[in-house]
């Protein structure tokens, strides 16, 4: 959908603008009493005490990726990620399963950061900076989607009215320039447990596959202008800020988006085993081998059991073949990731390090999928903010309580599947949803944008 039309209107004093991103956009849709909890409770919202072990090893891993595409080598990357990550789980503690016990989770979850980040810069990393150029790595973008006038009864409004803006918030992992086409892509990582059908699927009809493209779109159809309008009027070509702007000025017409383009790391699932031991372990071949001691020398694998090339299946014999944990091993993760890089090891069960990713081929959007998507997502955007403006201004506990179950209801489906929901002692525990940050299992969320954050 073009972005013309679309553009910033005047900052005036009356002016009050609702900011949103994908993520509470889609939770919304999940259950909007967790929408209100993540985003809204006491102002900015409320999160989980304690970190939750997928979602922060994610996001640490995406910080290195994000190093390694701004120019960082990889010791700098990992280095920087696992140090963060690290001072983060020390600070706020990890969600823990019955028996678990913290420091080996964290030395466990360290070590995949590092693992996943070295592993991507040995096989994936060169081909991606041979095929494309990085324009941008994780730039802030903020897209005004919709605004409107409420009238008011305020005399110090010159205008009687009230203009309100519903601005989304956008930050894309990168914006790629394909070398020989010229084309731009949104590159999108996303760590999972593994690649199937199911995975596949839902990124066809992910959101962040059009909100970043949507987003970005109109940044580049703004910035393209001004520096078009700018050059014509000093009769000679501005000096560029950066990689994006020289892009720009080259083009004759604003660009446009051609993909998003995904990779999939996977990480393994992490399984309790034997059930109802309460040992837990990360089953990923990346800080998880096998060895063999022998005579003269060890000899180590990658995979556990996998085919042949007739298709018969294979495995390692349990008696003489031991797990073992890269990271207590000497030369840690470094080394292991370097010795499964040659090739080397267990070559019959296939290469290690490519299987961790999966690229398909870019996701491209057409512009119903892009309008369905802006239409809806405004309608509903537009009615939250209305329906927070009335629950702040209710006249007591009683009042708000039914103004939330009318406009954020609970989804009780959403409780327990396909995970238990981390805001059920908030909903079903009357103590603990009265002061959640009071009860110490909550802590008030921190905004991860910049206007969020400034505003």
């Amino acid at each position: 959908m073009a972005t013309d039309g679309m553009q910033l209107k005047p900052r005036r004093s009356e002016l009050q603008v609702t900011r949103f991103d994908r993520s509470r956009a889609v939770e919304y849709q999940s259950c909007p009493r967790r929408r209100w909890l993540n985003y809204h409770e006491g102002g900015m919202g409320v999160v989980p005490a304690k970190l939750y072990v997928p979602f922060a090893t994610g996001i640490w891993t995406h910080h290195g990726l994000a190093a390694l595409l701004a120019g960082k080598n990889v010791d700098v990357a990992v280095d920087g990620a696992v140090t963060e990550y690290r001072n983060e789980i020390l600070k706020r503690g990890l969600q823990l399963n019955p028996g678990e016990v913290e420091s080996y989770l964290m030395d466990e979850q360290v070590a995949l950061v590092e693992a996943m980040i070295r592993a991507y810069a040995k096989v994936r990393l060169g081909e991606l900076l041979g095929t494309f150029e990085v324009l941008e790595v994780e730039r802030e973008d903020e897209w005004v989607m919709a605004s409107w006038q409420v009238p008011s009864d305020d005399p110090r409004l010159k205008l009687g009215h009230t203009t309100h803006e519903l601005a989304l918030m956008a930050r894309s992992d990168a914006l790629l320039l394909e070398r020989i086409s010229g084309d731009l892509y949104i590159q999108s990582f996303k760590t999972a447990a593994s690649y199937d059908r199911r995975t596949s699927g839902e990124a066809e009809h992910d959101v962040q596959g059009l909100s970043e493209v949507a987003v970005t779109e109109a940044r580049l159809y703004r910035r393209w202008h001004a520096l078009h309008n700018r050059t014509a009027q000093a009769h000679s070509i501005s000096e560029p800020q950066d990689k994006t702007d020289v892009m720009l000025l080259s083009r004759a017409e604003p660009p446009r988006i051609a993909g998003v383009r995904m990779e999939y790391i996977i990480k393994g699932r992490r399984e309790e085993f034997p059930e109802g031991s309460s040992h837990w372990e990360q089953y990923s071949p990346l800080i998880r081998g096998y060895v063999k001691e022998g005579v003269t020398r060890a000899e180590f694998g990658w995979k556990r059991e996998w085919k042949d090339d007739e298709g018969k299946t294979r495995k390692l014999d349990y008696r003489t073949w031991k797990p073992f944990h890269v990271w207590e091993q000497p030369g840690g993760v470094k080394a292991w990731i370097d010795l499964l890089a040659t090739g080397t090891i267990q070559p019959e069960a296939g290469e290690c390090l490519p299987s961790q990713f999966v690229c398909p081929v870019p996701y491209f959007r057409n512009e119903d999928d892009v309008r369905n998507w802006f239409e809806q997502t405004v309608y509903q955007e537009r009615q939250i903010s209305e329906h927070l403006v009335e629950i702040r201004g209710a006249s007591g506990e009683g009042d708000r309580q039914s103004l939330l179950n009318m406009y954020f209801p609970q989804y009780r489906r959403s409780c327990d599947w396909p995970t238990p929901c981390h805001y059920i002692d908030c909903c079903y525990s009357t103590n603990v949803g009265q002061d959640p940050v009071g009860s110490g299992l909550y802590r008030e969320r921190e905004p991860h944008h910049a206007t969020e954050i400034s505003k």
